[in-house]
Order: structure tokens, then C-alpha cells, then sequence
């Protein structure tokens, strides 16, 4: 590559930056990456990663590492208490990983990271970025590095991965459209003494509410609940174990019993996305441009997606083989997915914490049913596992 390719610049280091930055290295592009956090996450955050996503490392060169760390689900057990009362089986989608992966977000970034590192690209932590302007040639963006000395410096291109907060999205006023839900939720990963099979997510609907129980490696799970929208005013202490095991009796009822918590914490979540992905030489990616709800574990998916569909067609810009005109079929192809994702997530997220009691008996009587048709069956899995997604529509297809 040759020494005056113009350099672009990664504002963020979680899975979507170094998705983004390791396809761009691929293309033969180096670019920048920097993070305002000193160091890496340390906790689990998203833990899904889906058949289209496996695929897409596969094409990357970097899934058999992933393979081998991860724990594969094969499908999405519906109780209604102790109770099953519907499967929804992975095991049958068009995908040579018919499978969902559990893996820590964190180990998710590790994997990224060490393969960026093996292409010879450093992740440039404690860097913030703290204002930019740009013109039709290119980005002037400030850097804050850890000492607090401040560096100008030029981009043709700069993309906005730093997640829901996003200073790039914040700093150019782009307009994000959405609400955030009133449930408030309970998350944490604990050992569980559990009959409950590990290859399969399992989601318990209740009365009073939703219960999400996830298998990772070394007997630990992810126990996630919503709580009642009026504690959502409140300022309520972090979750204990005891808070825990209370949902798992009241909700599951089937004996489980949690242990050793490594990560206990409450959170809000919103559905938002913007209008646009790009501001004339700025991009957005990920969670800085779609916000979800964490039913149906898409929004690393999603973003990750982001990313590999932007790295390729960048390269190709930056390299001189296409013109600019061709990244306007980011936006064109990534936005519509982005507005099905917050469709089915919000979906899934208002059937889970519906408070009606006959809309419940309705919801628990029909999901049976409906999950034993096959061909429902397998559109929900497609959905599920983002493999019903296409660009046919795109005007460069």
C-alpha cells in the first residue's frame, strides 16, 4: 500500500470499531482506531453472536477462534413458569453455523483486538475525541490523549463507533428518532444449579413479567428480568443475589438456584435510530446509530454487520478503484435492516412485559400453536439469526 493512502479514523474499540478497522486492514487499508477507555471492557455485555455474523467472520478469516471459545446454543426454549411451552430450533437454517454463539462481549473484543494487533494495528486507548468540522475534502477532528495534550488531525473519513452515547453523533447534532421503554431490567451472570438444557436460550413469561436464562461457558449463566415500570423514578440500590434468586423462584419455579455473582446490575433501555448513517464525511455504525432493545441479542449482531458492509466499500474509495459515490449504499442497504431489527426487538420486548392478564392468556395460548407450524417456525428463526436480510432492493445490486 503506499505510504500517502489517506488514513481513516475509528472513533471507538468495541466489537463494531474493530470489526470495521480489521476489514479495512483486510482491504489494505491502515486506519486509526482510538477509545476513550483506558482499557478494554471487562464485563460480558452482549453475549450472541448469529449464524450471519459467524458467517461474516468466516469471510474475515478470524471464526475459528471464536469457534473454540464460544458455546453453541441450538435454539430458544418458551416457558410459560416450569412449563415449556414452545421451541424454536436453529439447527434447521440455511447456514453452515446453524447455531447461535455465547461469548462475552469482552471476549468478543479480545479476539477482535488480538487479530488487529496481529495485522499491526494498535487500538490508541485513552484517546477522546472532543470536536470536529469538516468540509467536502475531509474531517479535522480533535484528539484528547491521556496526558491532556490536544492533537489536531485530518481524515478523508471518520466513522462513529462509540456505541449508544456516541460523541461523533452528539458533536454533528444527528437526529436520533425513538423512546425509551418504561421497564427498567435486572441483569447478572451467576453460577445456577439448573435441569435446564445449556444448548438453548430459555425465556420464561409470567404474570408479572419476563425472564431471559443464558448458558455460557463454566457453568455460568446470564439471568435477565424486567422489573415494574414504577420503580423506573426511583433510585434503586445494584441488584443482589438474593434479589436474583427471588425473580428465579417467582418466574421460573423450577428450582434454579444462582450463585458466586460475577456481574450484578440494572439498566433502561430505548429503541432509537437516526435518520441518516452519514454526515458528508462522517459515518455512524452500530449502537451510535441504532439503539435496541437487548431482546433477541441483535445489537452487536447488527452492528458488527454495519461494519463489514462499510470496511469493503470505504477500502475501495480510499484505494481510488471506486468512486465516493458508492458509499451511499451504506446507508441505503444498513438503514432498513437497522428499522426491521428495532421492529422484531420491539415486538418480542412488548410481548415479554405485556401486563394485560387476558392478553397474556392470549399470548401463552396462541404461542404454542403457532411455534409448531413449521414454516412459522423457521421465518422466526431466519429473523432471529438475521439470515432473512438481503440487499436485492440496492441500487448497486
Amino acid at each position: 500500500m503506499p505510504s500517502d493512502t489517506p488514513t481513516p479514523l475509528i472513533v471507538g474499540a468495541g466489537p463494531v470499531g474493530l470489526t470495521l478497522a480489521c476489514e479495512l486492514v483486510r482491504n489494505g487499508i491502515r486506519p486509526r482506531i482510538i477509545d476513550r477507555a483506558s482499557e478494554r471492557s471487562q464485563t460480558s455485555k452482549a453475549r450472541a453472536i448469529f449464524p450471519r455474523s459467524l458467517e461474516m467472520l468466516e469471510a474475515m478469516g478470524v471464526v475459528d477462534p471464536f469457534l473454540a471459545e464460544g458455546q453453541r446454543l441450538h435454539g430458544l426454549s418458551l416457558h410459560h413458569r416450569a412449563e415449556q411451552i414452545a421451541q424454536i430450533e436453529l439447527t434447521t437454517v440455511a447456514s453452515p453455523f446453524p447455531f447461535a454463539l455465547a461469548l462475552a462481549q469482552s471476549e468478543t473484543e479480545r479476539l477482535l483486538g488480538e487479530e488487529l494487533s496481529r495485522r499491526g494495528i494498535e487500538i490508541e486507548r485513552g484517546v477522546e475525541l472532543t470536536n470536529l468540522t469538516q468540509n467536502s475534502e475531509l474531517v479535522r477532528a480533535t484528539l484528547r490523549h491521556p496526558d491532556a495534550q490536544e492533537e489536531a488531525f485530518e481524515t478523508p473519513w471518520l466513522i462513529g463507533c462509540y456505541g449508544a452515547h456516541s460523541t461523533t453523533r452528539h458533536l454533528l447534532a444527528m437526529d436520533v428518532a425513538g423512546a425509551q421503554y418504561e421497564e427498567s431490567f435486572v441483569l447478572a451472570d451467576v453460577q445456577l444449579e439448573t435441569s435446564l438444557g445449556r444448548d438453548l436460550i430459555h425465556l420464561f413469561l409470567s404474570d408479572d413479567g419476563i425472564l431471559g436464562i443464558f448458558p455460557f461457558g463454566q457453568n455460568r449463566w446470564r439471568v435477565i428480568a424486567n422489573i415494574p415500570p414504577e420503580t423506573r423514578g426511583q433510585t434503586l440500590p445494584e441488584p443482589t443475589l438474593t434479589d436474583v434468586q427471588a425473580l428465579l423462584d417467582l418466574r421460573a419455579g423450577s428450582g434454579e438456584r444462582a450463585s458466586d455473582p460475577v456481574w450484578l446490575t440494572r439498566f433502561h433501555i430505548s429503541h432509537r435510530k437516526v435518520r441518516d448513517y452519514r454526515q458528508l464525511r462522517v459515518f455512524l455504525a452500530g449502537d451510535a446509530a441504532h439503539i435496541h432493545s437487548p431482546a433477541g441479542g441483535q445489537g452487536m449482531n447488527t452492528g458488527m454487520q454495519d461494519a463489514f458492509n462499510l470496511a469493503w466499500k470505504l477500502a475501495l474509495v480510499v484505494r481510488g478503484i471506486c468512486p465516493p459515490q458508492l458509499l451511499a449504499s451504506y446507508d441505503e442497504e444498513r438503514s432498513p435492516v437497522a428499522s426491521d431489527v428495532l421492529n422484531l426487538t420491539d415486538r418480542i420486548t412488548r410481548m415479554g412485559t405485556m401486563r394485560n392478564s387476558l392478553a397474556q392468556s392470549v399470548r401463552d395460548f396462541l404461542l404454542p400453536m403457532v411455534s409448531g407450524i413449521d414454516f412459522v417456525s423457521e421465518c422466526v428463526a431466519e429473523r432471529l439469526t438475521e439470515l432473512a436480510g438481503d440487499y436485492r432492493t440496492s441500487a448497486i445490486v
